[in-house]
C-alpha cells in the first residue's frame, strides 16, 4: 500500500462515513443506509466478524449483537479514533493495511469489506489475505464498483457536484461480476448488483419517485446486471486456490 494512498486517507475527518449515511443530499444517504443494510442482513449472528476498511464504524454498528464479536481495521487513524468511541464491549478496532491484516490464520467467520478493494494497488494482496483469515466455511461479503457507463455516470456526476471523496482520484480498478470472482477461486461466489435508477429518483425528491426507483431496479434492471454496485456473497470452501 503507498505512502500516498495512506496520507490521502489520514487527511480525511473521521466520522467522513458516518455523514455520509446521515447526508442531507438524497441520493447520498439513500446508497448508504440501503448498502449498509443489506451487508447487516448477510451477517450471520454469530462468530467473529472482521470489516476491512471499517471507516467510521457504521456497518459495524449495524451489526454488532450480544452474540458477535466484531473487529473493525482501517489505515485511517482519524477513522479508527472515530469509531472506537461509538463501540460496544464486543469490538474492537485497529489501524492496519488491507494488504497486510494483523490477524490470525482461519480466525475469522464472517468478512465484511465494503468499497475498498477497488481503491488498492494490489487487490490479489487483500483477496489472499482475506483468504487466509476466513475459517473454512466462513462468508465474506465484498461490495464494489460495477464497471460498467451506467457507474461512470453516477462517478463523474459525483466528483463533480458531490461532497468528501474524489473518487476517479482514488479508484485504482474496476471490477465486474466476472473479474471480482476470479480474485477468490478459493471461495463459491454469488454476486448481484445493487442502484440504477432509483438514485436518479432520489436526486428528484419525493419518497414516492425513490419507491417507483426501487421497484423497477429490483424487478428488471437489478438482476440483469445493470446496478452500478456489485455486491458478493461467497463461501471459503475446502478447494480450489492454492497455498501461497
Amino acid at each position: 500500500m503507498s505512502d500516498a494512498f495512506s496520507e490521502y486517507y489520514n487527511g480525511i475527518d473521521g466520522d467522513i462515513d458516518e455523514k455520509a449515511y446521515h447526508s442531507d443530499i438524497p441520493v447520498q444517504r439513500y446508497w448508504q443506509q440501503r448498502k449498509v443494510k443489506i451487508i447487516a442482513n448477510m451477517v450471520p449472528r454469530e462468530g467473529v466478524v472482521l470489516d476491512i476498511g471499517c471507516g467510521s464504524g457504521v456497518a459495524l454498528r449495524r451489526i454488532e449483537k450480544d452474540a458477535v464479536r466484531t473487529i473493525g481495521i482501517d489505515i485511517s487513524r482519524n477513522a479508527i479514533a472515530y469509531a472506537k468511541s461509538r463501540g460496544n464491549a464486543n469490538s474492537m478496532y485497529l489501524v492496519g493495511s488491507a494488504e497486510s491484516l494483523p490477524i490470525a490464520s482461519e480466525s475469522i467467520d464472517t468478512v465484511v469489506c465494503g468499497d475498498i478493494i477497488e481503491h488498492l494497488e494490489h487487490p490479489d494482496k487483500l483477496a489472499a489475505e482475506i483468504y487466509r483469515v476466513l475459517k473454512y466455511g466462513g462468508t465474506l461479503v465484498l461490495t464494489t464498483p460495477n464497471n460498467g457507463i451506467v457507474w461512470k455516470m453516477y462517478e463523474f456526476f459525483w466528483d463533480v457536484f458531490g461532497r468528501g471523496r474524489m473518487y476517479r482520484k482514488t479508484h485504482l480498478w474496476a471490477f465486474t461480476r466476472r473479474s471480482i470472482c476470479q480474485l477468490f477461486p478459493g471461495m463459491e461466489c454469488r454476486v448481484m448488483t445493487l442502484f440504477c435508477i432509483a438514485p436518479i429518483c432520489a436526486v428528484i425528491g419525493p419518497q414516492r419517485f425513490l419507491d417507483w426507483g426501487v421497484r423497477i431496479d429490483k424487478r428488471w434492471l437489478e438482476p440483469r446486471n445493470l446496478g452500478t454496485l456489485l455486491f458478493m456473497n461467497a463461501t471459503k470452501v475446502n478447494h480450489g486456490k492454492e497455498e501461497t
